[in-house]
């Protein structure tokens, strides 16, 4: 279990119901769980997401991530930090998205946009991923 940093005080705290934050993407209502959300006594809140394993050795700049803390700047307001927590290691790792942001949220855009007209090609970005896919058995496109 994660204990609240010195100077924090926790709105969800091991809830068995995460905290919803929502937000709109390409006319898209988006409801994301975060597993904490930390109010900092300094003013702003810690967006917390907890994972197994262990922490990348790159910095983990996923769309899911973008979404999050989009979607926690709507709901909670601005002046928040996001952190994934992993419970192997017990270890922080504050998740930057300065640099990319708006580029994984584009990403999100043009895929709700196409799944809303009916496109969903199947065009992975990266065909190491393919066999961790629900659909790999299935898809039309099998990487070489």
């Amino acid at each position: 279990m994660v204990k609240p940093a010195a100077g924090h005080r926790p709105l969800a705290y091991s809830s068995p119901e995460a905290v919803q934050t929502t937000g709109t993407v390409a006319e898209h209502l988006i409801k994301l769980l975060a597993d904490e959300v930390e109010e900092r006594d300094t003013g702003g809140f810690v967006l917390r997401r907890l994972r197994t394993g262990r922490p990348p050795v790159r910095p983990d700049q996923r769309a899911l991530h973008a979404l999050m803390a989009e979607a926690a700047r709507r709901t909670l307001g601005s002046g928040g930090r996001f952190e994934v927590h992993y419970l192997t290691t017990n270890q922080p790792v504050e998740i930057e998205l300065a640099g990319v942001m708006d580029a994984r949220l584009d990403d999100c855009r043009s895929a709700l946009s196409g799944l809303s007209a009916g496109r969903y090609p199947a065009d992975p970005h990266n065909p190491d991923n393919c066999p961790r896919c629900p659909h790999y058995f299935i898809c039309p496109v099998l990487p070489n």
